[in-house]
């Protein structure tokens, strides 16, 4: 078995599990222009001080930092609404975490899809595969920055239109993408 179907075997280690999960994506609106104006140091003082920002929030709603992805994030969050919670904290508090700065602050992509993927520990990390993992991160690849887009999957959990309506934020806008 182990010659003819390797990609069926898990290494030595390797834990894997199937999740329905949360996902959230963000990414930095003009990066690459940043680090043309700003420096290569400067721009990635900002992109380390948005990492420390997004980490305390995204663990203040029981999510999980998976990795970063050059100046985007990954997380993983077990209750929707928390991870929906999560993404609102973070655009509605942007504000706040440019105010001062003389790097000019950043601008926020933000996108999160809800379902099942396989979650797979190795070597003491633990990360995420699949379709839904694909589909969040191209969901996130449709905001514009200063906004939040979610997946129909997603709003339809319990709890995310509530968490929506708790920030104040409405109406919400139907949308419609080819990912």
């Amino acid at each position: 078995f182990q010659q003819y179907c390797p990609e069926q075997l898990l290494r030595p280690g390797d834990d894997v599990a199937i999740a329905n999960v949360v996902l959230l994506f963000t990414d930095l609106k003009g990066s690459t222009s940043m680090y043309e104006a700003l420096g290569d140091g400067a721009a990635y003082n900002l992109v380390r001080d948005h990492f420390d920002y997004l980490t305390n929030l995204i663990e203040r709603h029981g999510g999980v930092l998976v990795k970063t992805i050059g100046d985007a994030v990954m997380a993983v969050f077990a209750e929707p609404d928390e991870g929906v919670r999560a993404a609102l904290e973070a655009q509605m508090g942007i504000g706040d975490f440019n105010q001062g700065r003389a790097d000019g602050g950043i601008v926020l992509k933000v996108g999160l899809h809800q379902g099942p993927c396989i979650a797979v520990t190795t070597h003491d990390h633990l990360d995420y595969f699949g379709s839904t993992v694909n589909v969040a991160a191209r969901i996130q690849g449709e905001s514009a920055g200063d906004d939040i887009v979610i997946s129909d999957a997603l709003m339809a959990a319990s709890g995310v239109r509530e968490a929506f309506a708790a920030a104040g934020v409405g109406p919400l806008e139907a949308e419609t993408a080819e990912l």
